[in-house]
């Protein structure tokens, strides 16, 4: 049979699985065996043939009733049922899990930035590539690339293998793409590739086979646009002087899957595909050698431990689908016969091994027999068990392979038993399909941890992903930030370590766990649309997805302090920095302005010439004298301009600049004729060196535009006009803090800020939280068992606790937490345990100690053992799931109340 025209396996896809997650097949409303959408007498015969007690740990197709076993009441169900299933819907909304999926691949693009680019937190990246070649010179241009990774390096072999199967996957699974719109997308992602490939192959025998060092990359940890110029990734070059099979090989069947895609829209283009793909085939075949003896820097990485003998088979095998010729696939016979026939079936398909995606083609596009027999019994060894024994799973139905990326495997397997069954055909239990679905949903968050292993997806989906650009760090550390500034939407993480379920922590150091990778996703992603074409699942819009991240004041920004407050001058320390992510960005036109109100000097018979500026120390500023703001008299500012000098996120203090200026008058100034109080950028500012916090009222600028900040107006409601004209002209400002009352917080909304009426004695605030107690009452922020209008935590005695959210996403949160000790004594050595319906991933000022299901285990630092009485002590953690109240919180031992 010919495989090749897309209407012909269309007609033979199985496009209505029925088989679900749970123990027990959901057909109770279909008793479909088969799973080919209706209950017929196939799915009798299947039925009779699995009568008794289920084989599969998943449980049974046939077993409609849930008891693990084949019985009467299966038969009943099934006759009851005969004829056209009804539509069924999965456990999972499949449309935005696929939708996330495609997204993870524009995560993971280098080079210009395309027009057509969803995420904003990315940008150009590594526009330096070509500048070193080796074994060979070649005029093209490669920066449009997919990076492996976590990391930057472009290791072809794997994500061609990726690539490969996404295309493979929007041909099987055209429906589910189509129906959930995401078929323009994934046709995005694969051209973004395709194109590289076509400029990768300059000459008939010459491809490249790497971009970037492995090592060499891996020593920064900074998004992908901003890694330092002294790291420029290396072009490798394969041609038949210096060859290597795997990567033209793969990219050959890559070429030619794709061809096949877009044969119908855009025919011109699928051509020029197929003949890449041809090329890339013979120059494989015909100069034959593994290509790490080539590229040496790959073997660390993406060494080929099988070979190059799958990967001609698979190329073979793509080339006889996209063309029929007969020849193609006679090769690919052959090859598999002499390599991988009656082979050790027990590992999968992945990048570096392709036989088990050639076994599968052969079962379909082959008339012998023996490659169905070869599939089977690799299935069965995922599925069933044979005499050869059976991979073990996890007791949540994890089939777990391997360490390193265990997901990754699961979901590869899973794509091929959708496809076997779905070009082949299923055992009459069913078992292949009721796998793949189990290893999905699991994935998707059916399992004993009750979480996602999909970034942005489900409950409890991973936030800290090993990948530079999503955490976004400004200073080449693993750790800082805390959380990662980015969602990286779709990306699958390693997951499970073990046949231990709860062998996985969402923490960013554990690279094996939380490694994302392109292949990692291809399986999944197809697996995925063939869940879609079955279940549905509605995407979010397309103008609602991905969502917008707001990066204003994060990003490039001033923090200050005063470090000399005298009589007549203000000492101040300034920090600019830039921690730009969306995207990571250099500048060497960086400045930022420092506004003082000039009306006590004035009034005292000085004018500006008076007033001095000095620069101690400027780290390379230009620092100007004041300059006067036009319509506004007595107001002035500084500029401070780092003009030619680059201020980039990346390793030790590149990402900032220092400066100490001394604003103020002559020594022998008179008392009152300088004074910071009423100046926009110093009023405010906390004291001590050390002490420097972020101010919006040193604005930062970009090549002149405004990046952050208040041009030296306070304008708290952002209506245009100062907040002292405005109170000036009739705006209440009863507390006197010179920001109009509608700017201050007012729980009650009297139209009397909170801080006044606390001050005044008209409202209680027996926590000193800010907020009148009344208001923490009715708001159902602190409790009033007694109804004595008091909240309770100000009747307690012993230890209190507080949390407060500082950040929250879609899956996850930041929090703070403040131990009050009020028992009498000091408390040494504390150590707190707390039951919660969240987990804590990441917690800073203490130590994480142990995090099981619900329970978290926190002890103190070196630095801060002790709780003194009276006193508190803060940690701060990254929680997963929603920020509700801890259900327990003890201290040492001590019950500690909410407070």
């Amino acid at each position: 049979m010919n495989f090749g025209n897309r209407s012909t396996h269309r007609a033979l896809a199985i496009g209505l699985g029925l088989v679900l997650t749970s123990p027990v097949a959901m057909g109770a409303s279909c008793p479909d065996v088969d799973g080919n959408g209706q209950v017929d007498v196939n799915d009798l015969l299947g039925l009779i043939s699995s009568w008794g007690p289920c084989a599969v740990p998943e449980g049974c197709s046939a077993d409609f009733d849930g008891d693990d076993a084949v019985g009467v009441n299966d038969l009943l169900a099934l006759i009851g049922g005969w004829g056209p299933c009804p539509e069924e819907s999965g456990p999972f909304n499949y449309g935005k899990a696929l939708q996330a999926a495609v997204l993870f691949y524009e995560a993971q693009r280098a080079g210009p930035r395309a027009e057509d680019a969803r995420l904003s937190w990315r940008g150009d990246a590594f526009m330096q590539v070509g500048s070193e070649q080796v074994n060979g010179q070649y005029d093209v241009d490669l920066r449009r690339r997919y990076m492996d990774a976590g990391d930057s390096p472009t290791f072809v072999l794997p994500i061609s293998s990726a690539m490969t199967l996404m295309a493979w996957s929007g041909l099987e699974y055209e429906d589910g793409y189509i129906a959930t719109g995401q078929m323009e997308h994934l046709h995005r992602n694969l051209r973004w590739h395709a194109d590289w490939c076509i400029e990768a192959h300059p000459e008939p025998n010459v491809f490249c086979g790497q971009i970037g060092q492995g090592n060499a990359s891996h020593a920064y940890w900074v998004p992908g646009e901003v890694y330092p110029a002294s790291y420029t990734p290396k072009i490798w070059w394969l041609n038949a002087d210096n060859p290597g099979s795997e990567p033209p090989a793969e990219a050959a069947a890559f070429l030619a899957a794709a061809s096949m895609l877009f044969r119908d829209s855009d025919p011109s283009y699928a051509d020029t595909l197929l003949q890449h793909a041809r090329e890339l085939h013979d120059f494989a075949d015909q100069h034959r050698l593994e290509y790490h003896l080539t590229i040496t820097d790959v073997s660390s990485f993406y060494r080929s431990w099988s070979g190059y003998h799958d990967e001609l088979c698979w190329s073979a095998l793509w080339l006889h689908r996209a063309t029929g010729e007969a020849s193609y696939l006679e090769k690919a016979e052959a090859i598999y016969d002499q390599h991988f026939l009656y082979g050790n079936k027990k590992w999968t398909h992945a990048w570096d091994d392709k036989s088990y995606g050639c076994m599968v083609l052969l079962s379909a596009l082959s008339d012998r027999p023996v490659y169905r027999e070869e599939a089977e019994a690799w299935l069965d060894y995922w599925t069933v068990g044979t005499a050869a024994g059976r991979i073990g799973h996890t007791p949540g139905g994890l089939a777990w392979l391997d360490t390193w990326g265990s997901l990754r495997y699961a979901a590869n397997t899973a794509f091929m038993a959708f496809a076997y069954c779905d070009l082949v055909g299923d055992k009459p239990d069913g078992r292949y399909r009721a796998f793949a679905e189990r290893q999905i949903n699991y994935i998707l968050g059916d399992n004993p941890r009750q979480a996602s292993y999909i970034c942005g997806f489900g409950e409890q989906p991973p936030v800290q992903p090993h990948h530079r650009t999503a955490h976004g760090s400004w200073n080449d550390q693993l750790d800082d930030p805390a959380p990662n500034r980015h969602v990286l939407w779709g990306a699958l993480v390693g997951g499970p370590a073990s046949l231990d379920d709860f062998d996985y922590a969402d923490v960013r150091n554990d690279y094996i766990a939380n490694e994302v990778a392109c292949d990692y996703n291809a399986g999944l992603t197809g697996a995925l649309a063939r869940m879609a074409s079955v279940y549905g699942g509605t995407p979010y819009p397309e103008a609602e997805f991905p969502p917008v991240e707001s990066s204003y004041g994060k990003e490039m920004f001033v923090e200050a302090s005063v470090i000399e407050d005298a009589e007549t001058f203000t000492t101040i320390r300034c920090m600019l920095n830039n921690r730009s992510a969306w995207p990571a960005r250099g500048s060497d036109a960086m400045s930022f302005h420092v506004y003082v109100d000039l009306g006590e000097v004035f009034a005292a018979g000085f004018d500006a010439g008076d007033v001095s500026v000095d620069s101690g120390f400027t780290d390379g500023a230009t620092v100007s004298g004041l300059q006067p703001v036009d319509g506004q008299p007595q107001l002035y500012f500084i500029e401070v301009d780092y003009a030619g000098s680059l201020i980039v996120p990346g390793p030790g203090t590149s990402h900032r600049r220092e400066c100490q200026l001394t604003i103020g008058l002559p020594a022998d100034a008179p008392s009152g004729a300088w004074s910071r109080t009423n100046d926009p950028s110093l009023t405010g500012l906390p004291v001590g060196q050390s002490s420097i916090t972020r101010t919006e009222m040193m604005p930062v600028f970009d090549a002149g535009v405004l990046i952050y900040g208040e041009e030296g107006v306070f304008d708290c409601n952002d209506n245009g006009i100062d907040d002292a004209q405005e109170i000036a002209d009739g705006a209440p400002d009863l507390d006197g803090n010179g920001r109009p009352d509608e700017c201050d917080p007012d729980c009650n909304g009297d139209g009397a800020p909170d801080a006044w009426e606390i001050a005044e004695g008209d409202a209680v605030d027996c926590n000193g939280n800010g907020v009148p107690d009344a208001c923490d009452i009715a708001d159902g922020d602190a409790a009033d068992a007694d109804g004595d209008g008091i909240p309770d935590p100000c009747q307690l005695e012993g230890v209190l606790w507080t949390m407060d959210v500082d950040n929250q996403w879609d899956g996850g949160f930041v929090a703070e937490f403040t131990i009050t000790n009020q028992s009498g004594a000091p408390i040494e050595s504390w150590r707190l345990e707390m039951q919660a319906d969240f987990g804590a991933t990441n917690v800073w000022n203490a130590v994480l100690v142990e995090q099981q299901g619900g329970l978290s285990v926190i002890e103190h630092e070196a630095w801060n053992p002790t709780i003194p009485e009276g006193g508190s002590i803060q940690f701060g953690l990254q929680g997963t799931g929603t920020p509700v109240a801890p259900g327990s919180i003890s201290v040492n031992g001590i019950p500690a109340e909410q407070g």
